[in-house]
C-alpha cells in the first residue's frame, strides 16, 4: 500500500469506526491485502476492512473456452474478463502457432491438425479427441508469472474420418448390396466403427495410453489402424518425422514401405481382424516400436504416415532389390493402388539432461523392461560425467602434470647451475694471491 492511503476500518471490539492513515496507523499491526479487480481487500487481527481503493489492475483472466475441430484443422476461441493485447500460442510454438489480440475480449487460434504439437487420442465413440495445450500471454511479446497455460480439447466425430476414396466407397457399395440379400439378423457392435471405412493413426508410449509423454529413449509405439472393407490390402508408406513447424523432419519409411534405418524405427508388422458384426469391414492395424527420440530444439515429436490402400493385396515387399526390381514392382503397384491416405499425430518427449540425469533416464526405462537399475540412497546424486568431458578431464591432469614435471626440471637445472657457480667462486678464492707490499 502506498505512503498516505486512507482505509476505513471497523473496530470488532468496540463499535466506533475511525479512519486510519496506512503508514501512520496500520503499520504495527499484521494486514494481509489482495486485490480484486479495481479493489483491495484486506484483513487483519481486530479489523475487519470495508472498503479500499486501488489504481492497480488484477490480471485478466478467461471467462470460458470454446473449441471447434475439423480433420484438418483446430480453433479454439478464448473469452477474456477484459480487452485483450496479449497474444496465445501453442506451448512450444511461440511464433508459427500464434495468435494476437487486437483490443477485443476474445482472441481466436487456429492450427493444422497435424503441426504445433496437437496429439490425437482414440474416443470410445469410434471418434477422436484432439488435445492441445495453449499458453496465454497478458502482454505480446513478454511471458509473465501472470501468463495462463490452457489445455483444450474437441472431439471429433467418427463420420468426420470417414475415408472419402471413390475406389473404397465403390467396394463399400458393392458389399453393401450383398447383405442386402443376407439375413438380417441384429448383431450387437462391439467395434469401434460405424460401418464406413476410416483410420486414424496412434503413438503411445510403454505405460497407459492417457501419458502424454515418453522419456527419449523410453519404447514407444507408432501404430496405424484402418478399418477396410474385404478385398483390399494396405501398407504403410512414407512415414516422416518431424518438428512440427517444418524446420527439420527425418525420413523413417521409403515409399515402397521399406524402413530407412532399422534402428530408428523397425519394419512394421500387419494384423487383420474380422468384425464382429456384419458390416463385412476388417481391422487393419500395422504397428512397430522404437525408443523414443526428438528433434533438439522441440519437446513435440510429430509423425506423418501414408497407409497405402491396394485391390485384393498389395505386392510382396522386398526392401534389399536392385533398381531394376524396384522399377517393376512400382509399375505393378500402379494398377493394383486404389487409394493412399495421410495420417498424422504427435507426442511430446523430454530428455531431462542427457548427461545429469543419465542414471535416473537408465532406471526408468530399466524398471519398465523389468530389470532391477542400481538404486540411490537417501539425500544421493548420481554424478555422471560425459566421455567429452572425461577426455577434458585427462588432459587436463596430463598438462599440470607434465607443468609440473617441467618445473621440477628448471629448479634442478637452476640449483645445478647455482652449485657449479658457488664452487667455481670457491676455487678462485683458494688460488688468489695477495700482491707483496713493500
Amino acid at each position: 500500500m502506498g505512503r498516505g492511503t486512507s482505509l476505513t476500518v471497523r473496530n470488532l471490539t468496540a463499535s466506533t469506526t475511525a479512519c486510519f492513515a496506512a503508514h501512520s496507523v496500520l503499520s504495527p499491526l499484521t494486514v494481509n491485502c489482495t486485490y480484486y479487480h479495481h479493489a483491495m481487500l484486506c484483513q487483519g487481527e481486530n479489523l475487519a476492512l470495508m472498503s479500499v481503493k486501488t489504481n492497480k489492475k488484477a490480471p485478466n483472466g478467461v471467462l470460458g473456452i470454446e473449441t471447434s475441430c475439423t480433420g484438418e484443422n483446430l480453433t479454439v476461441t478464448v473469452d477474456m474478463e477484459r480487452k485483450f493485447h496479449g497474444a496465445i500460442h501453442a506451448k512450444g510454438f511461440p511464433i508459427e502457432c500464434r495468435a494476437v489480440g487486437q483490443g477485443d475480449k476474445f482472441v481466436q487460434l487456429t492450427v493444422a491438425a497435424s503441426s504445433c504439437g496437437l496429439r490425437i487420442t482414440p474416443h470410445k465413440d469410434g471418434g477422436l479427441m484432439y488435445h492441445l495445450v495453449v499458453e496465454a500471454q497478458t502482454t505480446r511479446h513478454l511471458q509473465q508469472a501472470t501468463d495462463m497455460s490452457l489445455a483444450v480439447s474437441c472431439h471429433l466425430p467418427r463420420d468426420q474420418i470417414v475415408l472419402h476414396s471413390p475406389a473404397i466407397n465403390s467396394l463399400e457399395h458393392k458389399r453393401s448390396g450383398r447383405n442386402m440379400h443376407e439375413d438380417n439378423e441384429s448383431v450387437t457392435n462391439t467395434d469401434d466403427h460405424d460401418g464406413t471405412a476410416k483410420a486414424w493413426l496412434e503413438i503411445q508410449g510403454s505405460g497407459d495410453s492417457e501419458v502424454k509423454s515418453v522419456i527419449v529413449g523410453e519404447r514407444t509405439t507408432l501404430r496405424l489402424k484402418a478399418w477396410l472393407p474385404d478385398g483390399v490390402d494396405s501398407r504403410v508408406v512414407d512415414c516422416m518425422a518431424h518438428d512440427g513447424a517444418g524446420e527439420s523432419s527425418q525420413l523413417l519409411v521409403d515409399g515402397e514401405g521399406c524402413p530407412v534405418d532399422r534402428l530408428l524405427v523397425p519394419a512394421f508388422e500387419q494384423t487383420v481382424t474380422q468384425a464382429t458384426d456384419k458390416s463385412g469391414l476388417i481391422l487393419h492395424q500395422h504397428s512397430t516400436s522404437f525408443p523414443a527420440f526428438k528433434f533438439p530444439d522441440r519437446s513435440a515429436l510429430h509423425i506423418r504416415c501414408g497407409l497405402m490402400v491396394c485391390s485384393q493385396a498389395c505386392s510382396l515387399l522386398e526392401c534389399s532389390g536392385s533398381k531394376e526390381e524396384d522399377s517393376s514392382r512400382s509399375d505393378r503397384k500402379l494398377k493394383e493402388v486404389l487409394d493412399r491416405v495421410q495420417l498424422f499425430n504427435s507426442i511430446e518427449v523430454v530428455a531431462p539432461g542427457i548427461e545429469t540425469d543419465a542414471l535416473t533416464r537408465i532406471n526408468h526405462l530399466r524398471r519398465q523392461s523389468g530389470e532391477k537399475g542400481w538404486e540411490l540412497g537417501e539425500g544421493e546424486q548420481p554424478l555422471c560425467i560425459a566421455a567429452t568431458k572425461t577426455a577434458a578431464v585427462w588432459l587436463a591432469c596430463a598438462g599440470v602434470m607434465f607443468m609440473m614435471a617441467l618445473l621440477a626440471s628448471l629448479c634442478v637445472l637452476i640449483r645445478g647451475r647455482m652449485r657449479r657457480t658457488q664452487l667455481t667462486d670457491e676455487r678462485n678464492k683458494l688460488l688468489f694471491v695477495p700482491p707483496f707490499v713493500w
